[in-house]
């Protein structure tokens, strides 16, 4: 043991030696964490003899339990010699695998089953219709339930579950679901009940329940794992961390590894005070706490990860909250780096310098490379560019095929029916974005005749002036987007078809979603740039959309699909395992992962902060926001550029506040 203690920081060292009672270790980026969490198991088992099976190791996702256990594995390998040590094993989990334990042990719950994120879907989808038919609106031609009903009503009853707080959960909805959230909320319930299934929101709220009303199953369970040491403790939600207190009590063998400053689930309920509280709770009120507080808190500084320009860059950005345990931080690295705040007119610039830099580099040097985006709704874009450009890249989450989504496919079918395609079906979609006074009765053959369809409303049976005007006018459109340049066609069909007038009436008081619509709407406007005609873009856009299928078939995606789901659209995952090539991913994805060099993309105003429109902005919010830059910042390891767009004359745009301190600095 004295050989491990050796590779450890005087800082790490009084951690992994920490004797009995609760700690608290307060990890900045790249101050070896993991280390420290495995080493300090392999202490308590050789050194304080603690049998492996009484130690219980808590993650919040599947992949880091496992990475856990393997890093342990490998040390104990090396280390570990006597029989004694080695009897029983080291038990590694999520929160949820380890509630799901407790609650089986509980005889009432041994015969329900967990139910996904899908299943979810479609269990509260009839609620909810059932309230737009009950309110009148019910309409032959739209599913009055979009998917984003669906997952804002789904997101709002994990965060009441995740937090008890019910009113800010319901503050999340638009109308009519707010005034309804009760109603739904107890339907869905008794859904799952009649049916004996538990999502993993169960799992927090049952638990505690189970354990306040059974002392007995309590006692079992404080008996059963006596040490406890949690991962990434400040993601903790209020439920969670109750339990935990329940569980170990003041003076428990409990060991949190967090850092208030990488705190980035808040929309989860999660919780970057609960490391406050478990100061406050655990240390400060321990008996002696006098002379035992210094040494039940250890702040692990020191960087071995970032180059000293990269710490100090994202040091000046996260000193900016206040709400926060100041730290002093300095590299292990004695390379010099660089850290780069580029600005570009507008996205298609951006994305060209990235693809530039990509241009000639192995799949091998590229893996080390990582370009990281505010929100997954243009990552799919940059992957179809990049696949255009032949440019191997690899995810990490749920990546979608941008060709398949609903914009890009109502806009290739204006275009489509301008150079002529006269198919029912495609019809059907058009005249109803947006809506034209033209029903399907109208259409009654597989391919539409515009006159047979004027006729057909000007006849005594059906007589509708307005009909024949709309469809007269719309064969017009038509005529002259056929004449446009593909740019111009685009900006056409959203203001002269009034597309874009569709999509805010569909979006409704959702301004987040809105924006992700626009964004693709713009993104398409580049991506038309340099092809000839329409069928050549056309053709393109399909050989880009197979190659990406072909590269998802076979692949396994290696997020963990607990909490990050997609939007509905076809699904392309990377296997970051084995296959090379430059990472594209969200902040939150690259949470617990480092490159050496770092694309951070879109760092403007609207997009970094990202803040929904109609939501209170607070202090709490734009300090989870910056924290939320600050993790992306320093998975750089050695090179971190910053790259926002600058706009044009009519539509200017601005750097992020968040990028002030840093701008300050370089005098702009």
């Amino acid at each position: 043991m004295p050989e491990i203690l050796a590779h450890l920081s005087e800082e790490q060292r009084r951690a992994v030696t920490h004797g009995a009672g609760p700690m608290l270790v307060t990890a900045g980026p790249g101050s070896g964490k993991t280390h420290v969490l495995t080493s300090r198991i392999l202490y308590l088992v050789q050194e304080r003899l603690v049998p492996p099976g009484q130690i219980l190791v808590i993650t919040f996702t599947r992949e880091a339990a496992r990475s856990m256990q393997r890093r342990y594995l490998e040390i104990s390998e090396k280390f570990l010699y006597s029989e004694e040590a080695q009897s029983g094993q080291v038990s590694f989990g999520t929160f949820h695998s380890f509630f799901y334990q407790i609650l089986r042990s509980s005889e009432k719950y041994t015969r329900y089953r967990i139910i996904g994120e899908a299943e979810k879907q479609k269990l509260i989808y009839p609620l909810l219709k059932d309230i737009k038919v009950r309110r009148g609106e019910n309409d032959k031609y739209f599913d009055p339930v979009s998917q984003e009903d669906v997952k804002s009503m789904l997101s709002a009853m994990s965060f009441d579950k995740n937090t008890g707080r019910m009113q800010e959960a319901m503050g999340q909805l638009q109308e009519p679901w707010r005034e309804c959230y009760c109603k739904i909320r107890q339907g869905f319930e008794k859904e799952k009940e009649q049916r004996r299934q538990l999502d993993l929101d169960d799992l927090l709220v049952l638990t505690a329940r189970e354990l306040e009303r059974d002392a007995g199953l309590l006692q079992y369970w404080r008996c059963r794992y006596p040490y406890a040491l949690v991962d990434e403790f400040q993601d903790c939600n209020p439920v969670q961390y109750e339990i935990l207190k329940m569980l170990y009590p003041k003076g428990g063998n409990l060991f949190a590894v967090g850092d208030d400053d990488q705190a980035i689930y808040g929309f989860r309920g999660a919780d970057p005070g609960i490391m406050q509280k478990f100061m406050e709770e655990y240390l400060e009120s321990a008996p002696g706490a006098g002379a035992q507080e210094e040494i039940a808190h250890v702040v692990l500084g020191r960087n071995y990860r970032c180059v000293q320009k990269v710490v100090d860059a994202s040091a000046k950005v996260i000193a900016c909250n206040r709400q926060r345990v100041e730290k002093q931080f300095a590299s292990n690295r004695e390379t010099e780096g660089n850290v780069r705040i580029v600005g570009f007119m507008g996205g298609r610039e951006e994305r060209g310098y990235v693809l530039s830099q990509c241009r000639g580099m192995t799949p091998l040097e590229l893996d080390r490379w990582a370009v990281l985006f505010r929100t997954g709704s243009l990552l799919a874009a940059f992957g179809a560019e990049l696949m255009q450009e032949g440019i191997p890249f690899v995810v990490r989450e749920k990546l979608n095929n941008i060709y398949e989504h609903f914009v890009v496919r109502d806009v290739m079918d204006y275009f489509r029916a301008a150079y002529g395609c006269r198919e029912r079906q495609l019809f059907l979609r058009l005249w109803n974005r947006p809506r034209l006074r033209v029903g399907r009765e109208a259409l009654d053959h597989p391919v539409v005749d515009f006159e047979h369809v004027k006729k057909f409303y000007s006849g005594a049976f059906c007589q509708n002036p307005n009909a024949v005007r709309d469809v007269e006018q719309f064969e017009r459109k038509l005529e002259q987007l056929r004449r446009f340049s593909l740019e111009l066609g685009i900006t056409f069909i959203r203001r002269g078809f009034g597309y874009e007038e569709f999509l805010r009436r569909r979006a409704g008081d959702n301004r987040e979603l809105l924006e992700s619509w626009l964004e693709v709407l713009d993104w398409l406007e580049g991506d038309c740039a340099g092809y000839r005609d329409f069928r050549e873009w056309e053709r393109s856009q399909e050989s880009t959309a197979l190659r990406m299928s072909q590269e998802s078939s076979g692949s396994v995606c290696n997020a963990d699909r607990e909490s990050r789901e997609g939007d509905g659209c076809t699904g392309i995952a990377g296997n970051a395992a084995q296959k090379k090539g430059i990472h594209i991913l969200t902040m939150h994805a690259a949470k617990g992962l480092e490159y050496d060099r770092v694309f951070l993309m879109d760092v403007n105003e609207g997009n970094i902060p990202k803040l929904k429109r109609g939501i209170t902005v607070t202090d709490s919010l734009l300090e989870e926001e910056r924290r939320l830059f600050y993790v992306g910042m320093t998975r750089a390891r050695v090179s971190l550029e910053l790259l926002y767009q600058t706009g044009t004359r009519e539509r200017p745009r601005l750097p992020s506040t968040f990028l002030q301190p840093l701008l300050e600095q370089q005098g702009v």
